[in-house]
């Protein structure tokens, strides 16, 4: 198939319609699934961001894709680079794809040159319906390190209520140490774990806003110490598990069901009737082994990539 010459610029106020459009055709495309907790379809203030980095038909000027890069620093002190990138459908399967990858990882590798770290990698993420990226990245020599599998529950009319575990009590946050209280000890289950951000208050604030309804917490305490929760929000078709921890030194004992019940029976009481969450899709933390017990139901895998950058 004939290969289109492509040349790169930053991205313009009149790019946004073209955008928009280029968007929407993708994702039906790649079967994005709308109410997904894992995968966006970019929204138009999305799609302004002065940072992207545009492809172009450089006979046409017609746009044939668009990417961008986000960049943290893991708790480890790894440097990730993770990387997005987007191309027309039809221009698929004639070189867009690899020419957009190629530009940037050069554009990380700029970004990451005055930066020291024991590590630095590039990151990139396909669902199992954008078999065409995960082939793209696989043939760049990158690893698939990480799978997620997005869950739905929809059977809120057949949720009990379960005996209260003695010893713990089910209390709401009532103080913004509390809060931090929660935080850190999500962090403290999640440490070392795949992706997981160094403690920062610019973390803690992220933490914040994707849980903002504490109204929705579910915290088990046992004396002043937190034993373990489930954070959720509400969606507009429905409602999201964000966090389910349980502190180590309490494992075994049912607490997770316990408070995965709770959280739920709130969510019936505010007519949500579809829950979704996702978890590692191997299971090695228990978490999908403990929301398959409850009755969730597998959806779609999505896939973490990533390669060292040198």
């Amino acid at each position: 198939m004939n290969q289109l010459k492509v040349t790169f610029r930053t991205h313009e106020d009149s790019d946004v319609d073209a955008l928009v459009q280029l968007t929407q055709d993708a994702a039906k495309t790649d079967r994005v699934d709308p109410k997904s907790t894992l995968e966006r379809v970019p929204s138009r203030d999305a799609l302004s961001d002065p940072e992207l980095l545009i492809a172009e038909d450089s006979e046409t000027g017609d746009i044939l894709g668009y990417g961008a890069i986000q960049w943290w620093e893991e708790d480890d002190g790894t440097l990730v680079y993770l990387h997005s990138g987007t191309v027309r459908t039809g221009a698929r399967g004639k070189g867009v794809g690899l020419k957009l990858l190629k530009e940037l990882q050069s554009r990380a590798r700029s970004l990451a040159a005055d930066k020291s770290a024991p590590s630095k990698v590039l990151g990139a993420n396909a669902s199992q319906t954008e078999a065409g990226a995960s082939e793209l990245l696989l043939a760049d020599a990158y690893q698939k390190v990480w799978s997620q599998v997005e869950m739905e529950y929809t059977a809120m009319d057949k949720l009990s209520r379960l005996p209260h575990p003695e010893a713990f009590e089910l209390r709401p946050i009532k103080s913004e140490k509390e809060k931090r209280q929660v935080y850190h000890a999500n962090k403290r289950v999640y440490a070392g774990q795949f992706g997981n951000p160094q403690p920062s208050e610019e973390d803690y604030q992220e933490f914040i806003e994707d849980s903002s309804e504490t109204s929705l917490w579910k915290v088990l305490w046992h004396d002043n110490d937190i034993a373990g929760f489930v954070l959720s929000r509400m969606r507009p078709n429905g409602a999201e598990v964000m966090e389910v921890s349980v502190m180590p030194e309490f494992r075994r004992r049912g607490l997770g069901t316990y408070l995965m019940v709770e959280s739920m029976l709130e969510l019936r009481k505010r007519g949500v009737d579809e829950v979704r969450l996702h978890t590692g899709a191997e299971g090695k933390m228990g978490g999908r082994q403990l929301y398959e017990s409850l009755g969730f139901k597998a959806l779609k895998e999505h896939y973490r990539y990533r390669k060292p950058l040198h």
